[in-house]
């Protein structure tokens, strides 16, 4: 039986850090640290880490490291306890010595991990789940993920901790049924749900086991808090609303990919059967006929095939969102294969026209080339109006989508003048042609 002086020299000791008055009592009888236990059936080992003491500890895990798995009252652990206080220095030093430890449910189901999110101890997390991630794809109870437990208790900064390392358990339900989204909305964390619908493969529109969705929850506590009710329905909208832009940008893509698939295809197949055709060994009879023109006709064609190739490339990615730089680098690549497949075909129609003709000598003017110079004018036109649309819709790159629409604006400007002046000059052209 041990005497209370001596608990409380223990307790003192282990409370206080005073690392060499524990030394100086353990050194009496070193079996002192299996018997003494304190409230709840806790040790010396579950005392010193709910102080933060970690020489204290230090000390116990050199003299019975076997503390380390002991459970109190509650079946709670030391490391159970580290994750409850947020001490990282005492949950890695923990954990070293009892990996097991993760794995051991206290009374009421919970793993250290789920502790940690429910505290929100972001750094107590990323070491848990640095030495075993396994426990945090475990459910506590009511079937809820360490997620779920952080979106319910509030904890923004450990929820992006675990989204950052374990982003496959976002779709998760509890036993209800009910994702991260609808528990968010039912316990009106408002920036929690913000945070969630930013990242585009949660749906606001998914529903839970009763059928509701989460927009549906927010309208049961429109009586209660008017506030927190305008708050998450503006939230949830605007998911909506970014969602069918996403949709529309889709559809845009895809017709986009359809018609660089036919250039691709039209180039290819003019390369291999070139305008006039192929003599008996198989080269191109436009060579010898028209030399400059199949130069030209080369390299327009190549141009084509090149940035409807990237088109396809950049189309076929993935989107989960609209980016400002792969929308122009798409829209570019489109524009420059339109124009240089409207160039390889007007070639192609010179080499096969007589030189005397009026096509014939067009080209040898620089008349010829007005005709793509609109066509990249009217690109750019469509362009900058594409973007007047979707700029201001899309809430994440709004001010930097205004200044480049603005450009666009002038540029466009620019180009519906450009166009009345090349008009303008064709006429001209064509009247001077004409009547001499």
């Amino acid at each position: 039986m041990v005497s209370e002086v001596i608990r409380k020299k223990i307790y003192d000791a282990a409370t206080q850090g005073d690392v060499t008055r524990f030394q100086e009592v353990v050194e009496e009888d070193p079996y002192l640290l299996d018997v003494v236990l304190f409230a709840c059936s806790r040790n010396v080992l579950h005392i010193a880490t709910m102080w933060g003491q970690a020489g204290i500890l230090e000390e116990v895990l050199k003299i019975n490291p076997r503390l380390a798995r002991s459970l109190d009252s509650e079946k709670k652990s030391p490391l159970h306890i580290a994750a409850e206080e947020g001490s990282v220095e005492i949950a890695s030093k923990l954990v070293s010595r009892a990996p097991a430890m993760c794995w051991l449910r206290d009374c009421h189901g919970m793993y250290p991990i789920h502790i940690a999110a429910t505290n929100g101890h972001a750094e107590v997390l990323e070491e848990l789940i640095r030495q075993d991630p396994l426990p945090a794809r475990e459910k506590a109870d009511r079937g809820q993920t360490a997620l779920h437990l952080c979106v319910k208790h509030g904890q923004l900064r450990a929820l992006q901790v675990l989204m950052n390392r374990l982003g496959e358990l976002v779709f998760s339900e509890d036993d209800d049924g009910e994702t991260l989204l609808h528990l968010a909305v039912r316990y009106k964390q408002v920036e929690i749900a913000r945070y969630l619908t930013e990242n585009r493969k949660i749906k606001a529109q998914s529903v839970n086991s009763k059928g509701k969705t989460a927009l549906e929850i927010s309208r049961e506590s429109r009586g209660v808090d008017a506030t927190f009710y305008s708050a998450i329905t503006k939230v949830l909208i605007e998911q909506v609303k970014l969602n069918a832009d996403i949709r529309l940008f889709r559809t845009a893509n895809d017709f986009g990919r359809v018609v660089a698939m036919m250039i691709a295809g039209m180039s290819f197949q003019s390369m291999i059967n070139p305008p006039g055709g192929v003599n008996n060994v198989g080269t191109a009879i436009m060579v010898s006929r028209h030399y400059q023109l199949y130069n030209d006709f080369v390299k327009f064609n190549t141009i084509a095939l090149t940035s409807s190739m990237l088109t396809i490339l950049l189309t076929s990615v993935p989107i989960s969102s609209i980016k400002f730089p792969l929308v122009v680098t798409v829209w570019f690549g489109w524009m420059l294969s339109l124009s240089a497949f409207y160039c390889s075909y007007t070639i192609s129609i010179v080499a096969l026209a007589p030189f005397n003709s009026f096509i014939g000598m067009s080209y040898n003017s620089p008349s010829f080339f007005w005709v793509p110079a609109i066509a990249t004018c009217i690109a750019l036109s469509g362009f900058s109006r594409y973007y007047l649309y979707f700029g201001p819709r899309i809430s994440p790159l709004t001010d930097r989508l205004r200044v480049a629409c603005g450009g666009m604006v002038v540029i466009r400007n620019y180009c519906d003048d450009a166009l009345l002046n090349m008009s303008s000059l064709i006429d001209k052209y064509v009247w001077r042609v004409h009547s001499g």
